[in-house]
């Protein structure tokens, strides 16, 4: 009785949308996940569940949005400590990407169940979308539709689970990672998923029949900002995470390095990749690097320069996010792809 009162006395359905990281700084995913709630931010009452950024379990807002942000015991720890005790912590988090099929995010799917469970008994909730990555995110909505079947359960996977780089635990097959994402996706009312996944993934989705591929939108064009360079030299700029496997930077470093043209700068705003990274800027000082930076920050960046430069995915089923924020700030963009990858995006 008490949900069916809560719904008469709405105006608007509500979504409580499940995501990786989001506040204060949000991943792809979350950037993915406010650009469509955005979009219905006038039909919906709308929030958010993520995982925190500071080991705080809080209620926060953002871009106008609640904002519940989860923390598991181990990552809180980790965060509070400090030095060799604190990478303790992690390379523990870590060891779990060896002992579990879920990695060390295993935590999330039962704290977002438990988080929507609180939620929706103070005031029901219609529907909830889930964003992957991370997985937890749609086994979590797995578990809720089938404790609540008349509430929607829609998942959106970005990137797949299965994929062929990630680390396989131990007692466990490639196989049972595809088969572990078509059983939770297939529970979904609608299951949305990126081309690339749509397009070369049909062993994960082939079978699913409540699917559709999700039109890609550019992120918002962010006002422009007065530039932070007062020279005639050129700056080039790439802003994100590099991967040995899917997202090499050694070609492209390559390149930078040998250039004669001292005025052409390049400038780092990435992780991932460290030691590579290093080896090369220390063999030129036109490659800067900056680490990790707020999006605030990084806007003010992408403002300032004069050429983005991209790095091409070497696995065709991940979406090459980089590029569509890339092109919603119009500028020039100079990319290096792996030897018979197409970017499909940008053509």
């Amino acid at each position: 009785m008490n949900y069916i009162e809560n719904r008469i006395k709405r105006t608007k359905p509500r979504l409580v949308v499940i995501c990786g990281t989001l506040y204060p700084d949000p991943s792809p995913t979350g950037l993915c996940s406010l650009r469509y709630a955005s979009l219905l931010r006038d039909e919906y009452d709308i929030e958010f569940i993520s995982i925190s950024c500071n080991g705080k379990q809080a209620l926060e807002t953002y871009d106008g949005f609640p904002v519940h942000t989860l923390s598991s015991k181990l990552l809180s720890l980790e965060y509070k400590l400090s030095g060799t005790l604190r990478k303790l912590a992690h390379l523990v988090g870590s060891s779990k990407l060896k002992t579990s099929i879920l990695g060390n995010l295993g935590w999330y799917a039962e704290a977002v169940f438990q988080k929507l469970e609180k939620i929706h008994s103070e005031r029901s909730i219609d529907a909830i979308p889930t964003i992957c990555s991370p997985f937890p995110s749609h086994i979590a909505g797995a578990k809720f539709k089938e404790a609540h079947p008349e509430i929607r359960f829609v998942a959106y996977t970005v990137d797949p689970f299965a994929a062929s780089d990630r680390i396989i635990p131990y007692f466990h097959r490639f196989k049972d990672l595809v088969e572990l994402e078509r059983n939770v996706c297939s529970k979904a009312d609608c299951l949305l998923l990126s081309e690339e996944a749509i397009n070369y993934r049909q062993d994960i989705y082939g079978e699913i029949p409540n699917k559709m591929a999700l039109p890609d939108l550019l992120p918002e064009v962010k006002e422009i900002q007065a530039r932070i360079y007062d020279d005639d030299q050129i700056h080039c700029e790439y802003a994100g995470r590099f991967y040995k496997d899917i997202r090499n930077p050694e070609y492209m470093l390559k390149v930078f390095a040998a250039l004669k043209n001292k005025k052409i700068i390049l400038h780092l705003y990435s992780t991932g990749c460290d030691e590579m990274v290093r080896k090369y800027a220390a063999m030129s000082s036109q490659i800067q690097l900056h680490g990790y930076v707020s999006q605030e920050e990084l806007q003010q960046a992408y403002a300032s320069c004069d050429f983005l430069i991209g790095v091409g995915n070497s696995m065709y089923d991940f979406l090459p996010s980089k590029t569509y924020e890339y092109l919603s700030l119009r500028r020039s963009i100079v990319f290096f792809n792996p030897q018979g990858y197409t970017n499909n995006v940008l053509e």
